[in-house]
């Protein structure tokens, strides 16, 4: 299976407001777009699937242009994006704009944890309800965990790892409507962190997924590229591998897709939302409410 989109047209479907907070303490407000691009190859059960990661943020907690003055209770909205995120795409499935629930995938790539009340940038904390605000609005969530995310205790991991449509991969792979995921969470790092690996650890996760020949391999730190930031030995043990498609995030790009020297496909979705939708509905939505944007 070969799923495949046009990077140089799309269309904005909605945009999230939601406030972060930098490393110098300083409150900012943000818009999160939500890019939908026309796409050929999707198995026939399925009519978008949605790739997203790195939603450090809540909602709405202070009035622009402050410190930290707070908004007025009836105005303060403490969730994380991915909430916000899931009712967007929760919004537009039921107004038609997307497919159905049924119809749709999203892969999450990690890191969508962020401190109560914006107290500092960073943190680690439990995602597993907006992985579940995910599936709530989809057919199925697929991903991997990022060095913010926890998801509990071992046992309540174990027991979320069961719930229906939910599949937390960690040098694990699955079959979903004919696309075969592999992932990888965590990043390269001191061992007694969370969610980080010595450099051969991690790699050695990363190359016995990619002798699975996956169709999609799913990384939070992906590998760097040319002209894009990554890590390079995670470059050098995804290009002596066969061609595959990698989703990550983790590093911020200015263009979220690139390429390696043997052909793997990359699309980074650190801090950005992408709606791979089948190109038969993406041609057909209103031009005049969702103009097509061409980055050719």
């Amino acid at each position: 299976m070969r799923i495949v989109w046009d990077a140089t047209t799309a269309r904005v479907l909605a945009t999230v407001s939601h406030q972060n907070v930098h490393s110098e303490g300083q409150i900012t407000t943000d818009q999160l777009d939500l890019f939908a691009y026309p796409t050929q190859g999707l198995p026939d059960s399925l009519d978008a699937l949605v790739l997203t990661s790195d939603l450090q943020a809540r909602g709405r907690l202070f009035k622009p242009g402050t410190t930290r003055t707070p908004v007025p209770a009836a105005e303060r909205d403490d969730r994380l994006l991915g909430f916000l995120v899931a009712d967007t795409l929760g919004q537009l499935s039921a107004t038609g704009v997307l497919p159905p629930a049924e119809r749709m995938g999203i892969v999450l790539a990690g890191d969508l944890f962020a401190i109560e009340n914006l107290a500092k940038r960073g943190g680690f904390g439990d995602v597993r309800d907006v992985w579940r605000a995910f599936r709530a609005v989809t057919r199925w969530v697929v991903g991997v965990a990022g060095n913010h995310d926890n998801f509990g205790t071992l046992g309540e991991e174990l027991a979320f790892r069961r719930e229906s449509g939910i599949h937390l991969l960690d040098c694990e792979s699955v079959h979903l409507d004919g696309i075969h995921f592999a992932g990888v969470g965590g990043i390269i790092g001191p061992p007694r962190k969370p969610n980080r690996r010595r450099e051969m650890d991690q790699l050695d996760r990363i190359s016995r997924m990619l002798r699975r020949q996956p169709t999609m391999l799913i990384l939070h730190q992906g590998p760097r590229t040319a002209t894009q930031p990554g890590h390079p030995m995670v470059q050098r043990v995804c290009e002596t591998s066969s061609p595959t498609w990698i989703v990550c995030g983790h590093d911020h790009w200015r263009n979220p897709f690139g390429d390696l020297a043997n052909g793997t496909r990359i699309l980074n979705t650190d801090s950005r939302t992408i709606i791979l939708l089948r190109e038969q509905c993406f041609e057909p939505l209103d031009s005049e409410r969702f103009p097509k944007i061409n980055f050719a």
